[in-house]
């Protein structure tokens, strides 16, 4: 999302927060011949496309799936805003394949932010996909399985979490505690705005706003959050 957020202003954090923010600025001035300055790195977020998708897979099916996360990324941006966004950005190339994780491994200040992006837009390209494909693909398993599954990516991301809340019941042997049902899509949206930095004010906004509207209690959505 750089041309659609403030390119001087992720030029001026990318600088002073992360060490690759010295690394675009040398790819810069090699590639695009823009200067190893602050302005040259803000004419170099300029140039970058406000969704990156590749072609990493050869198949279809993961190829769409990724397509479908980018986009939920990018409908999440709409809701939060740039502030929200550069600080996520700045997380997750901060913390990029430290400890061997691809996001860190979530011991760090604003690991909560990081968990919700990833896992929301990780659960939309899975739902989407499957609606596509359902059980023809080219995986060990079916999306719907993935769907399912409470994998917590990287050790901290929960990526079953926003499935959990409108299913209920658990998918083979795991550990999580699964009695919630019914808050709609809209409302795991919603709840997942600017101000929520923590799986505990996500919950939080869920509990606050929505819970009369489900037939959960308060205690079931503690126990499905404590889960993860």
């Amino acid at each position: 999302m750089a041309r659609k957020g403030s390119s001087p202003g992720m030029a001026s954090a990318l600088i002073t927060s992360t060490p690759q923010g010295n690394y675009a600025l040398l790819i810069g001035s090699l590639r695009y011949g823009l200067s190893q300055t602050w302005l040259g790195l803000s004419a170099l977020v300029s140039l970058m496309p406000d969704v990156y998708v590749g072609i990493d897979y050869l198949d279809s099916d993961k190829l769409k799936q990724l397509t479908f996360h980018e986009l939920a990324h990018a409908s999440h941006y709409r809701l939060v805003g740039n502030a929200y966004w550069q600080d996520l950005t700045l997380l997750e190339i901060t913390h990029d394949n430290e400890n061997g994780q691809p996001y860190g491994d979530g011991t760090y200040a604003g690991a909560g932010q990081v968990a919700l992006a990833e896992s929301w837009a990780e659960h939309i390209g899975n739902i989407y996909a499957d609606h596509v494909y359902q059980n023809n693909t080219n995986l060990d398993q079916s999306y719907q399985d993935k769907i399912e599954e409470a994998t917590i990516f990287s050790g901290f991301i929960p990526n079953g979490l926003h499935n959990d809340l409108e299913d209920i019941g658990e998918f083979g042997t795991q550990n999580i505690n699964d009695n919630v049902q019914d808050f709609t899509y809209n409302q795991m949206f919603y709840s997942l705005g600017s101000g929520t930095l923590t799986l505990q004010q996500y919950r939080d906004n869920l509990v606050n706003n929505h819970l009369g509207s489900t037939p959960n209690t308060v205690n079931q959505v503690d126990d499905l959050f404590n889960s993860y």
